[in-house]
């Protein structure tokens, strides 16, 4: 069993690159082709912080269906579900995202993942914001 079966580390560049907000994540194995993704975001770049919010956080479940990734391991193609709560300029705001992915092993436990999506952002009754997601992220197992 590779290390990178049971745990990996990742961090979203094209949010990095485009917004200026660092995130990292961690993906868990809970069983076979199932994990938790936990992720922490940070985002100091005033401009952009209407898109990302100022920090925030979030739990996610992701699957990698057996019959689109019959080999072990936390790789192939995924989906993810996520909830998660944001710090933004006029208060909190809770998220829920989807996201529909690929997770390519580059070998020794390095992998590149590049993920569209869609999630909406709830304020209050009267706020709610759809938005497109897109993330190509630089994971390592471990």
């Amino acid at each position: 069993v590779c290390s990178s079966d049971l745990h990996k580390f990742s961090t979203n560049f094209v949010n990095l690159v485009l917004t200026g907000d660092l995130n990292l994540n961690y993906e868990f194995k809970i069983r076979e082709k199932n994990a938790i993704v936990v992720g922490l975001h940070m985002n100091p770049e005033g401009k952009t912080q209407e898109l990302t919010g100022k920090s925030g956080g979030f739990i996610g479940y992701r699957l990698y269906p057996e019959f689109i990734n019959p080999g072990p391991g936390l790789s192939g193609t995924f989906t993810q579900i996520n909830m998660g709560l944001n710090d933004e300029e006029n208060g909190k705001a809770t998220t829920v995202e989807f996201w529909f992915g690929q997770s390519t092993d580059l070998g020794t436990d390095v992998f590149l993942e590049a993920a569209v999506g869609f999630g909406r952002k709830y304020k209050d009754r009267a706020d709610s914001n759809m938005f497109i997601l897109v993330g190509v992220n630089l994971t390592v197992g471990f």
